[in-house]
Formats: C-alpha cells, sequence, structure tokens
C-alpha cells in the first residue's frame, strides 16, 4: 500500500494534464509544469530541451491530434521525487504525415519549493 496516494494522483492527474495541453497547444501550462533545465526524449531518439519541446509543439513542427492514456501509475521517493509510468495512444502529425503509436512514457517530478517539477520524460514506441 502506498504512503503517498494524494500525492500519486495529484501527478497522475498533472501528467494526463500535460498530454491535453499539447493537443490544445497550451504551451503556457506546459512551461508551468517543465522545469528549467528539463529534457525529453522522444521515441526516435532526439533529445529536446524544455525550450526546443515547448517551440516544437507551439510552432506545430508536431502536432498532437489525440493522446489517450490507457495507463498511467506513479511512485513516490521520500518527500521531492516521483516517477510517473504509463502508456497510450498518441496521433501526432509531423510534416503533413499522420500517425498513431502506442507509446510507453516515464516521467521524472521534483518537487520544488511545495511545487512539482516535471524534470525529465522518455517516450518509446511499441512495436
Amino acid at each position: 500500500m502506498s504512503n503517498h496516494p494524494e500525492t500519486e494522483l495529484e501527478l497522475i492527474k498533472r501528467s494526463k494534464d500535460k498530454f491535453r495541453w499539447w493537443v490544445k497547444n497550451d504551451m503556457d501550462e506546459f512551461g508551468d509544469l517543465l522545469d528549467d533545465n528539463a529534457l525529453i526524449v522522444h521515441a526516435n531518439g532526439k533529445i529536446e530541451s524544455r525550450k526546443q519541446a515547448i517551440d516544437g509543439i507551439h510552432s506545430k513542427r508536431i502536432v498532437y491530434k489525440d493522446i489517450d492514456v490507457h495507463k498511467a501509475t506513479c511512485r513516490v521517493f521520500g518527500k521531492t521525487t516521483a516517477v510517473v509510468t504509463g502508456e497510450g495512444d498518441f496521433t501526432t502529425v509531423v510534416d503533413d504525415h499522420e500517425a498513431r503509436h502506442r507509446m510507453a512514457f516515464t516521467e521524472v517530478y521534483v518537487r520544488e519549493d511545495r511545487e512539482w517539477k516535471l524534470v525529465s520524460a522518455h517516450f518509446s514506441r511499441w512495436l
């Protein structure tokens, strides 16, 4: 049994909110969630900084048409670190090419001044 059920539910919600912001192209909310030094590793191996990730979605270099999260879990370590893992279907458009992929994801959150920040995210495509 978890010692941090409220925190776990909060972070799973934040993770799902983040995907909703991607679909809606709401980069203000997404930017607020990201730590200044955050890195995102995409399924194609590309690593993006906070600025690159925000710019890529905002400029519509990548368009997230739909993200359907099927499963997400959270584990909290101490008082300042948490890991959210999950899977879902991601429908994207890149260079006018629409694709739908089942993805697994891992996100690392760190608590700073009572606020959880996303410091790292990694996505893997299911084969």
